[in-house]
C-alpha cells in the first residue's frame, strides 16, 4: 500500500530516505524495499544516487528558510505597546478603537514598512493580542 510521505514530518521523511537506502546497501533489491515501505517503484533511486556520489548524509533534510518577517523582533514588540499603551488618538486618528487597517496604516507611518491588513492580523495573533 503506498501513502503520502507528504503528510510526514521532515525528520519522518529522512528516516524513510536513510532506512531505504541502508537496506538497499546491505544487499535487498530496490524493488523489494519500496514495497515493503510503500514507495513508489522509482521513488528510491534518486536517493540511491545521492547516497552514492555524496554519502548517505546528504539524504538528511534541507533547511528551508523562506521569506523573512518584514518587522523585527523589536519593532513587532514596539507595536505592541502602541496597542497596550494607549488608543489610536494618541497617534492622530480619528477613531478610538484600533483596526487592523490603523495598524497597517502607523506601521508605515512609523516604520515605512507596507504590511497588508491580512498580515496585520496574523502579526497581532503572533504578539497575543486579540479583539
Amino acid at each position: 500500500m503506498k501513502y503520502d510521505a507528504r503528510k510526514l514530518s521532515t525528520e519522518e521523511q529522512h528516516l524513510i530516505r536513510k532506512i531505504a537506502v541502508q537496506r538497499v546497501f546491505d544487499g535487498e533489491s530496490a524493488a523489494e524495499v519500496s514495497r515493503s515501505l510503500g514507495l513508489g517503484s522509482r521513488t528510491i533511486f534518486p536517493w540511491l544516487r545521492t547516497a552514492r556520489e555524496k554519502g548517505i548524509e546528504a539524504l538528511s533534510p534541507k533547511i528551508r528558510p523562506g521569506r523573512g518577517r518584514k518587522l523585527s523582533a523589536i519593532e513587532e514588540e514596539e507595536v505592541k505597546r502602541w496597542i497596550i499603551g494607549g488608543d489610536p488618538r494618541q497617534y492622530g486618528f480619528d477613531f478610538g478603537l484600533w483596526t487592523r487597517q490603523i495598524v497597517s496604516d502607523l506601521i508605515f507611518e512609523r516604520f515605512k514598512i507596507e504590511l497588508s491588513v491580512s498580515s496585520v492580523g496574523t502579526l497581532l495573533h503572533r504578539l497575543g493580542l486579540t479583539p
